[in-house]
Parts: C-alpha cells; sequence; structure tokens
C-alpha cells in the first residue's frame, strides 16, 4: 500500500470523533486506508456497500444515532 500523507489526520480525528466520513474519487483507495487503520486502533471497519450492515444502519435510523446490533462499537 501506499504511504497516505492523510493517515495521521484521520488517526487525529478518530482519537475523539466515533466515526470518520472517508470521501473520494473511486478506486482511489479509500477502503484500503480506512481498514488499514482498524490494524492500528481498536475500532472496526463497517461499510454500508454491505447489504446486512446497511439494512441494520436503515433499522436503527443510522449509525451515527445509537449502535446497531452486537458489538459494533468497542
Amino acid at each position: 500500500m501506499y504511504d497516505r500523507h492523510i493517515a495521521p489526520l484521520l488517526l487525529e480525528a478518530l482519537a475523539d470523533t466515533p466515526v470518520v466520513l472517508l470521501n473520494g474519487a473511486r478506486q482511489t483507495g479509500k477502503s484500503t486506508l480506512a481498514q488499514s487503520l482498524t490494524e492500528a486502533t481498536p475500532r472496526r471497519y463497517l461499510t454500508l456497500d454491505d447489504h446486512t450492515t446497511l439494512a441494520a444502519a436503515r433499522r436503527s435510523g443510522g449509525l451515527h444515532h445509537r449502535p446497531f446490533g452486537t458489538g459494533c462499537h468497542r
């Protein structure tokens, strides 16, 4: 994986924020970067591309309001 200059900023944001949006053009390494950050921190990678996760988020009123399902927040 390429060294991403934004990685330290994401880790800084995650230090006091439970969720960070990583937005950008297709095929630029966003998912790879997000998944790599879960290796360095006690966080879990969730994607709304997963139909089960998306359905759970819709049922709960959104990821940002409250936990949905077992083990989503540490």
